[in-house]
């Protein structure tokens, strides 16, 4: 990574800093463009060389109160409906080593060719590509709303 990227990187970190230090949610996101070097790079088993990387954003996230909450079932009924909507949803909450899901049993679904796809979305959080950017990467989950029944296995 060239000086001025990490520079870059280093202002998008302090930019979303300054955003969770006024109680806000962040989203950032860019696209990146680079090689794999498979080698040991202290607790890294590869790292990601970047070439070059454009698009680099840092945005407030809407308030989580402010969300139309959406039954998981009910989403994928309509998956074209919600394009572009950040909505909140509602399902059940599976985690294993392989990841973590909000799932649950629906009629229905999302049909393509044919072919019933499973009712769930996966997430999780980002790996640190590099020795440099892990350094900025502070992974920091939200605390559950009040009253929220949620095991907390990823902490």
């Amino acid at each position: 990574m060239t000086p001025d990227q990490l520079q870059r990187f280093q202002k998008a970190a302090a930019d979303a800093d300054g955003l969770r230090s006024q109680g806000k949610s962040v989203s950032s996101s860019a696209s990146f463009s680079g090689r794999i070097k498979l080698a040991q790079s202290g607790e890294l088993a590869a790292e990601l060389v970047f070439d070059s990387f454009d698009n680099l954003r840092v945005e407030a996230l809407p308030d989580p109160s402010s969300l139309t909450v959406v039954p998981i079932c009910e989403l994928f009924q309509n998956l074209p409906a919600w394009k572009d909507k950040r909505v909140a949803v509602r399902g059940e909450f599976v985690s294993t080593m392989e990841g973590t899901w909000i799932i649950s049993r629906c009629k229905g679904g999302l049909i393509t060719d044919g072919y019933r796809w499973p009712v769930s979305l996966t997430f999780g959080v980002a790996a640190p590509c590099s020795g440099q950017t892990a350094k900025l990467y502070q992974p920091k989950w939200p605390p559950p709303s009040k009253g929220a029944d949620l095991q907390r296995q990823f902490e």
